[in-house]
């Protein structure tokens, strides 16, 4: 359908996106707008979008999302109404697993899904620590499963496990 109104969709596809590179696709006249997907909790492409003065919308939002235009999820909500829905079934330490790098989220929805996480401990008056919330580096098994040793091992007592995943 974009090709009848006379657009062409280009997607730029990195694991590890630079600003650069958005700048580069931006000033080769190859685009209109962006549409920028996977923001990170501190999104520096988007300062790039902002500062070459074309328009964009975001899938997701970093944490400081003012003046953005997006369309995302209310991952801090969904995370409160699930903290909500255990401890209605007598769970009292809930641990949050995702995705982090120096112990932060590295997606937005992950930050706002772990906001979520504690303001529904402090709303339920249930015990939180620090150490309930398990990182891992990446989506891989062996990841996952060191990130998920505390319990294993039996070093973090939980009695339900929560994740941030999209």
């Amino acid at each position: 359908h974009l090709n009848g109104l006379g657009y062409r969709l280009l997607c730029l596809i990195d694991r590890n996106p630079v600003p650069l590179d958005v700048q580069r696709l931006l000033r080769s006249d190859q685009v209109d707008g962006t549409l920028l997907l996977q923001v990170r909790t501190v999104d520096a492409r988007i300062s790039t979008l902002v500062a070459e003065g074309r328009p964009f919308v975001t899938i997701g939002r970093p944490r400081n999302a003012r003046d953005i235009v997006r369309a995302d999820g209310d991952f801090e909500n969904a995370s409160e109404v699930a903290v909500d829905y255990l401890a209605r079934l007598g769970h009292t330490h809930v641990a949050y697993v995702t995705t982090g790098l120096d112990g932060l989220p590295v997606f937005g929805f992950q930050w706002y899904a772990l906001k979520g996480f504690r303001r529904a401990h402090r709303t339920f008056g249930l015990p939180l620590r620090r150490d309930q919330v398990l990182y891992h580096e990446q989506e891989t098994y062996t990841s996952i499963e060191d990130a998920l040793a505390p319990m294993l091992d039996g070093t973090l007592a939980v009695t339900e496990i929560g994740r941030a995943h999209v």
